[in-house]
């Protein structure tokens, strides 16, 4: 038993001496660095630069990069005249080692259609600090046929505070997504146009509702006791393997006072609730009531299962988890 102690003790001391000697090697010739895990490591990308400078301590490190130039499989994937980037190294977590605690961005594009699945476990070994900040001028998402311009700044310490406004350029349209939260009261404002916004967030790259194309418009202010969200949503279609969910439209009123709350569904395309009995949320018993729930073809095609109308009275789900 003592040997055993004594072998993990010594391992797990030699691996420590190797990771901060690797870190202030890294701390010190940053360039050089990057160069030699660019060959060694993900020699599937090229990355490029004409000048990098750096500063921080031997775990939180700030980079900027000049004329950034990232390529896969010799495909553009990010080209960036500016580019900010704040790390944090935790050793104590094995899976997820490196932390990105500030993003700023200047005029450059990034191209997703570069960007292939096999690729998400390399952007699961790193993840955004909940502490963070973002900032983009003039920066485009490219996705297939479509591009997204976006300027804006968002910062604070998720979920407890976030503060800022992004702005998004696409098909001539411009959308907003507005936020004030502090400890005791979030407030916000989204006026999004069709586009498939879920493809902006990293963890839906794999994800079916990638291609899912919708469109937003809400307010509203969530407090600690009672809370009021109203808007409206209009999404196309979605096919998921045997699953195919047709377009639909509508408007939502959300209100909730302590633990007890409601959703009003009205102005719906393809009604799923009755409109004079509204959703009923419990939040301290985790549960959820529909007087009345009903699907149609119109609203789901199942190639497995054939219907015309499905009608369910008195629904009630009971969740374990948030």
């Amino acid at each position: 038993m003592k040997k055993i102690f004594f072998f993990t003790t010594v391992s797990l001391s030699i691996l420590s001496w190797i990771f901060f000697l690797c870190i202030s090697f890294f701390l010190l010739f940053p360039a050089g660095s990057i160069k030699i895990i660019n060959q060694y490591a993900i020699s599937s990308y090229k990355i490029n630069f004409s000048d990098l400078e750096n500063s921080g301590n031997i775990l939180n490190q700030n980079f900027k990069f000049y004329n950034l130039h990232i390529k896969h499989n010799d495909k553009s994937l990010l080209k960036v005249r500016e580019l900010g980037l704040g790390i944090s190294f935790k050793p104590q977590n094995f899976f997820q080692p490196v932390s990105i605690t500030t993003l700023s961005i200047q005029d450059g594009h990034y191209n997703h259609s570069n960007f292939s699945k096999s690729n998400s476990s390399f952007t699961n070994f790193i993840d955004f600090n909940k502490n963070s900040s973002l900032s983009f001028k003039n920066f485009e998402f490219k996705r297939n046929n479509s591009s997204l311009k976006i300027n804006g700044d968002l910062y604070g310490a998720f979920p407890s505070s976030l503060n800022g406004q992004l702005s998004f350029l696409h098909d001539n349209n411009l959308s907003t997504f507005a936020v004030n939260l502090n400890e005791s009261t979030y407030r916000f404002s989204i006026n999004l146009h069709s586009y498939e916004w879920f493809s902006l967030i990293p963890a839906y790259n794999i994800s079916p509702l990638k291609d899912l194309a919708f469109k937003l418009n809400a307010v509203g202010e969530v407090q600690d006791n009672q809370s009021f969200i109203k808007g409206s949503f209009n999404y196309s279609d979605l096919y998921f393997r045997s699953l195919n969910i047709k377009p639909n439209q509508g408007a939502f009123v959300f209100q909730l006072n302590q633990d007890i709350g409601s959703l009003i569904l009205t102005k719906s395309l393809n009604p799923i609730v009755d409109e004079k009995h509204p959703i009923q949320i419990n939040l301290a018993e985790k549960s959820i009531a529909f007087p009345r729930f009903s699907l149609s073809p119109e609203i789901l095609e199942v190639d497995t299962l054939k219907f015309k109308n499905l009608i369910l009275e008195n629904l009630f789900l009971s969740f374990n988890g948030k």
